[in-house]
């Protein structure tokens, strides 16, 4: 049914096409006449659009609720997820804690025995093996990657090239005649027809 629509709107395009291409506006007249034609134009857009947007709003609602079901479904297994990970990395940083520890005590203890004939005083004292990268599990393994986090310490610090502009912001405060230092705002003539 849509479709059928569609279709019956493709002879209106073409004569869109056919009757407004070669418009020219040097006149008065001829302004009236584009004026008419970008009119048309655009009802024949609004047309096409309301089609379009009754053609896939159905589909739109059925994802939606596809969506909100699955979200229902996944979200308490993501909270959970969450707590798991943080647990395991609770618990490494536990053992990195204990590793690092023995590690100095070692270093200590080596350093305390350490004589001035010692050839080579870097090698004395044993070296405590990092954590594994990875755990084997039922269907395969996790790993552990370390990846770069960041957080923001000091705006102040922050090179300028790092900085984006809210462009809803400066857009509602010029257009209510604000002015903002360093944004110049100006007027563009844009065209609108009305029905």
């Amino acid at each position: 049914m849509d479709e059928a629509k569609i279709t019956a709107l493709i002879p209106s395009r073409d004569n869109l096409i056919a009757d407004y291409s070669e418009l020219n506006v040097h006149d008065n007249d001829s302004l009236t006449m584009a004026g008419e034609a970008l009119n048309n134009i655009r009802v024949y857009l609004r047309k096409i659009e309301a089609i379009r947007v009754g053609m896939v709003k159905p589909f739109n609602d059925g994802v939606k609720a596809i969506n909100a079901r699955v979200h229902a479904l996944t979200e308490p297994i993501k909270q959970l997820d969450a707590q798991i990970t943080q647990k395991i990395k609770d618990y490494r940083a536990f053992l990195e804690a204990q590793r690092a520890e023995e590690q100095k005590r070692l270093n200590a203890l080596a350093e305390a025995n350490l004589t001035e004939d010692s050839l080579i005083p870097e090698a004395i004292a044993p070296i405590v093996p990092e954590q594994a990268k990875s755990v084997a599990v039922t269907n395969g393994k996790i790993t552990f990657v370390k990846i770069r986090k960041w957080e923001l310490e000091d705006i102040e610090k922050v090179p300028r090239e790092y900085f984006v502009l809210d462009s809803a912001k400066i857009t509602a405060v010029t257009k209510a005649g604000g002015n903002i230092p360093g944004i110049r705002a100006w007027y563009e003539e844009v065209l609108q027809s009305r029905r």
